[in-house]
C-alpha cells in the first residue's frame, strides 16, 4: 500500500510551501515510506528521471511578457486515477497549492471512495476568507460569486476528506468559524518543519548583522506606520547598539520602497537581494535579532514557516503579531522570544530590551520540533 501526494508547485526553489513539501518527502524517504509525487515538471528537467515523480499536464499561456501555466484539471484526474488504480495506492495526501490539489484530491475520491484522501492547508482557504491585508472585500458582482463559489468548493473539501491537517489550532477555528463547518473531530495540529542547521560549506556566506533587526522574505504589506516610528525612535534614542532593519529579499520592492520613502524610513531599512535558503539559514545564525512581521490585522490565522527556522537558529526573536496569534503554541519561552502588537510603544520597549541586554548564548529545547518527531506524526495519520 502506497502515498500519493499532489503538490504541483513542489520543484519551487523559493516558495515557503515547496520548501516544506521537500523537507516532508526527504523524511518520508528516510523513514522508508513508499510514496509518489505528483508535480509539475522540474524546469531543470530533473523529475523525468526519478521513479516517484508523476508530472502533472498544464497549459502554457503568454500574458505580455509573463508566462503563466494553468493546469488541466480533467486531463490530470484521470492521470491519477489509472496511476493509483495500478500502483495499489491507499492514501492521498494533497499539499500545495492548496485550491487545487485539495479539489484534484475531492474529484478523485469521488471516482475512488476507497482511497484515503488527507488535506494538508498551510494557510486558510479560499483568499476570500482571509483578514486584512490579505483580502479586502469583492470589487464586483462576478468575484462575490467567484468568492462564494471558492467557498463551497472547500467546504465540500473539509467534509468529505478523511482527514485535515493544519499547522495550528488557530488556523483549524479560523476555517470553522469562516466556512462554518465543524471539523475538529478529523484535524490534527501538525506544526512546520524547521530548517536544522548542518555544516555544509557550499552554503556558508557571512554578514555582518549585529545590533540589527533582521527579516527574511516578503515584508510587503507586513509593515506599520506603527511598526516605523518604534524603530525609528529606537535607532534615534540608542544607535550604539541598533543600527536598524535588513531584510533578505521581499516581492514589489518599488511598492516598499515607495512605503519607505513615504514614512521617511530609507534609511532604517536595508533590502538586500533574497538568498538560496540553505544560505538563509547560516545568516539567521549571525543575526542580531530575527524579525518576524505579521500584518496589522484584528487577529491571525498563520503560522509563518519562517518562525520554527528563527527557533532552531537559536537567536533572539521579535515578533510583531495580533494579539490573537498562533507562535506560542509550540514555543513559550518569553526570554528568548518577545511576541508585541503593531503598537509603537510596546514595539520600542521590545527593541530596548533586547538589544539593550543581548543573549550571549540559546540553546532552545525543541526535540519535539525535529523534523523526525513531526514526520512520525504524519506516519501515524498515514498508516491508520
Amino acid at each position: 500500500m502506497s502515498l500519493l501526494i499532489i503538490s504541483p508547485h513542489y520543484h519551487q526553489e523559493t516558495a515557503a510551501r515547496a520548501i516544506q513539501v521537500r523537507k516532508l518527502t526527504e523524511g518520508f524517504k528516510n523513514s522508508g515510506l513508499e510514496f509518489y509525487m505528483a508535480t509539475l515538471p522540474s524546469p531543470k528537467g530533473t523529475s523525468s528521471k526519478d521513479s516517484r515523480m508523476i508530472e502533472l499536464i498544464s497549459e502554457r499561456t503568454r500574458i505580455g511578457k509573463n508566462q503563466k501555466y494553468n493546469l488541466l484539471f480533467d486531463a490530470n484526474k484521470n492521470i491519477l486515477i489509472d496511476f493509483i488504480k495500478n500502483n495499489n495506492i491507499s492514501t492521498i495526501l494533497t499539499i500545495s497549492t492548496p485550491a487545487y490539489s485539495s479539489m484534484l484530491g475531492l474529484s478523485i475520491k469521488k471516482k475512488l471512495p476507497a482511497v484515503r484522501l488527507i488535506c494538508y492547508f498551510s494557510d486558510p482557504m479560499p483568499k476570500s476568507i482571509l483578514p486584512t491585508p490579505y483580502f479586502s472585500g469583492p470589487s464586483s458582482l462576478l468575484n462575490r460569486i467567484k468568492n462564494t463559489f471558492q467557498k463551497y468548493q472547500i467546504k465540500k473539501v473539509l467534509k468529505i476528506a478523511d482527514k485535515i491537517i493544519v499547522p495550528s489550532i488557530n488556523t483549524m477555528k479560523y476555517f470553522e468559524k469562516k466556512i462554518k463547518i465543524n471539523i475538529n473531530s478529523k484535524t490534527t495540529c501538525i506544526p512546520h518543519i524547521g530548517g536544522q542547521f548542518e555544516e555544509n560549506k557550499k552554503y556558508q556566506v557571512k554578514a555582518d548583522l549585529k545590533n540589527t533587526l533582521v527579516y527574511f522574505g516578503d515584508m510587503h504589506r507586513r509593515l506599520s506606520p506603527a511598526f516605523i516610528d518604534a524603530c525609528k525612535q529606537a535607532k534615534e534614542d540608542f544607535p550604539d547598539y541598533f543600527k536598524g532593519i535588513v531584510c533578505y529579499g521581499t516581492n514589489n520592492t518599488e511598492e516598499f520602497k515607495k512605503f519607505l520613502i513615504k514614512n521617511n524610513a530609507e534609511n532604517l531599512v536595508e533590502i538586500r537581494s533574497s538568498i538560496n535558503y540553505l544560505e538563509s539559514l547560516h545568516l539567521m545564525r549571525q543575526s542580531g535579532v530575527l524579525l518576524l512581521v505579521e500584518a496589522n490585522m484584528t487577529e491571525s490565522p498563520f503560522m509563518p514557516s519562517k518562525y520554527f527556522d528563527y527557533l532552531f537558529a537559536n537567536r533572539p526573536i521579535l515578533a510583531i503579531s495580533p494579539i490573537k496569534n498562533s507562535l506560542y503554541e509550540y514555543y513559550t519561552n518569553n526570554d528568548d522570544l518577545d511576541i508585541v502588537p503593531h503598537v509603537k510603544e510596546k514595539i520600542y520597549d521590545a527593541i530596548n530590551k533586547i538589544f539593550k541586554s543581548p543573549k550571549k548564548s540559546i540553546n532552545r529545547k525543541l526535540e519535539h520540533l525535529k523534523r523526525e518527531e513531526i514526520i512520525k506524526q504524519y506516519l501515524s495519520i498515514i498508516d491508520k
